[in-house]
């Protein structure tokens, strides 16, 4: 892949010990063969749904810059793409989403 500079993408499920993070993205230690994935990866970005139309990443490793990072995307149904937003763009959607959900829950008791 270096020779070619072709990026190579790959993907990893959870390990049994499951995602103890609670909102945030997995950690590299809760991702199956976890070991090969941190020597041999450039990157490890991890992500984790946060609400219905957001994203969490978390930038676990990253060989050529700065790591442990968190960012977040918002999913726009118009375009299909995913846009950057803050942290409190995406923390106040979050909670609408929270709100709108125990909204429904009252709806069928």
């Amino acid at each position: 892949a270096v020779a070619t500079d072709v990026p190579i993408v790959s993907a990893a499920q959870i390990n049994r010990e499951g995602d103890t993070s609670g909102w945030k993205p997995p950690k590299v230690k809760n991702l199956s063969q976890s070991d090969a994935l941190g020597q041999d990866g450039d990157v490890v970005l991890t992500q984790k749904q946060y609400g219905k139309a957001n994203m969490v990443y978390s930038i676990e490793k990253n060989r050529h810059g700065e790591g442990q990072q968190l960012f977040f995307t918002e999913f726009g149904p118009n375009n299909g793409r995913f846009e950057e937003v803050t942290a409190q763009v995406a923390k106040r959607s979050y909670e609408q989403y929270r709100m709108n959900e125990a909204n429904s829950d009252d709806n069928y008791a």
